[in-house]
């Protein structure tokens, strides 16, 4: 903050007399009315030509409102000159049953969930610096290798029990061009439905079938292709065999729960919905 302020100072030299010409206006607001007028006018003036000059500056503190605009600003030029991003994603973890997280951290990975989760409160830099290298090793193999990613752009964020994970946008170079092709199949889905008015002149009627076979075929592109980036799978189920899936080390069997810890249950998951609907 010291640095950013002695930079501005140096550059705007006009500005170092700004205290005693505050000063001065103060004094005269005490003589008279219409000092006072004079003086709010100017401090006013003095005011916003000093946070003119402050914006620019504190684009460089992380985390403040300038600094989030330009990032905004520099996102939405990435927008409109490579193209819209094909996927928007997030990306978060298991903080308190990572074994190979806990693993790193003091006392390494314990059977006791309690313990665990304490671990990563005291650790939040660990936790933090582990999930930045995964991810972006995640995203260097996988988007930019195996994807062929053509840029990328993500962001941090922390939940309110101070669990991090990050928000981001991508751009593939196989995009077939999702922007054009979904615009295609709304304007298609609504000439469909325009097509059973009877108050259309038979010329229109086939603009309308042309704009709707446009949309379907639109459609089966992008469903195409977004079946080459989805897919949905059990690594613990055999495909050929008729069993119940080994149950994962996180999920609960409610057969099991305490009654007594039903109405705890509830409240938690209520707390996390009520959180999320402000988020």
């Amino acid at each position: 903050m010291n640095e950013v302020g002695n930079v501005n100072i140096k550059e705007t030299i006009e500005e170092k007399d700004l205290g005693v010409f505050a000063t001065n206006d103060l004094k005269w607001s005490r003589q008279s009315s219409a000092g006072a007028t004079k003086a709010n006018r100017v401090l006013g003036q003095i005011t916003e030509q000093l946070l003119k000059r402050m914006t620019p500056y504190s684009a460089n503190i992380t985390g403040s409102n300038a600094y989030w605009y330009q990032r905004l600003c520099e996102l939405e030029a990435t927008f409109e000159q490579k193209k819209p991003a094909t996927i928007f994603f997030t990306f978060s973890f298991a903080d308190n049953h990572w074994e190979d997280l806990h693993n790193l951290l003091p006392g390494g990975f314990s059977d006791d969930p309690k313990l665990r989760y304490e671990n990563v409160l005291r650790n939040p830099h660990l936790v933090d610096w582990y999930f930045s290298v995964r991810l972006n090793e995640f995203l260097r193999v996988v988007f930019d290798g195996i994807l062929q990613c053509e840029w990328r752009w993500h962001r941090y964020e922390w939940q309110a029990r101070s669990s991090i994970h990050a928000h981001g946008a991508a751009r593939f170079k196989n995009d077939p061009g999702l922007t054009e092709l979904t615009t295609k199949v709304y304007i298609g889905r609504k000439a469909e439905k325009d097509i059973t008015s009877k108050e259309i002149t038979n010329q229109k009627k086939i603009k309308l079938l042309e704009l709707k076979n446009e949309g379907k075929e639109a459609e089966l592109i992008v469903i195409n292709y977004a079946e080459t980036l989805l897919s949905a799978m059990n690594p613990r189920n055999c495909p050929s065999c008729d069993i119940v899936p080994e149950v994962h080390p996180c999920t609960k069997d409610f057969t099991k729960l305490n009654p007594n810890q039903y109405k705890k249950d509830y409240e938690e998951r209520k707390e996390r919905l009520s959180k999320l609907s402000k988020y």
